[in-house]
């Protein structure tokens, strides 16, 4: 679980890099499954295919948005509440002392 986490950690990197920080809000966590090309991260950001935005199978495992063996149901299971479970942490509103907000 922890080389999980750490591959979606570089993943958020890798898009935050590639579209700014405001791809997570384009994410329906509710339909989000990695395991499901029409409803992974790189689809709802209206990339199914991966390649224009450099990540090739081989980066998208580096990197968290897919899994090595295609087949394990339960590693993308995984993947997927990781996945959610980041999302939802980077949307939560950042208290910042000196503002108020």
């Amino acid at each position: 679980m922890l080389e999980l986490k750490q591959k979606v950690e570089k993943g958020v990197k890798l898009l935050n890099e590639k579209l700014g920080k405001d791809w997570i809000d384009k994410i329906d966590l509710e339909i989000l499954d990695e395991r499901r090309g029409t409803m992974c991260i790189l689809a709802q950001l209206g990339n199914e295919k991966n390649v224009p935005y450099g990540v090739t199978d081989n980066v998208a495992i580096e990197y968290g948005l897919k899994m090595k063996d295609l087949c394990s149901t339960e590693g993308y299971q995984e993947l997927t509440e990781i996945w959610k479970e980041k999302i939802a942490e980077l949307r939560k509103p950042k208290f910042n002392l000196f503002r108020g907000v």
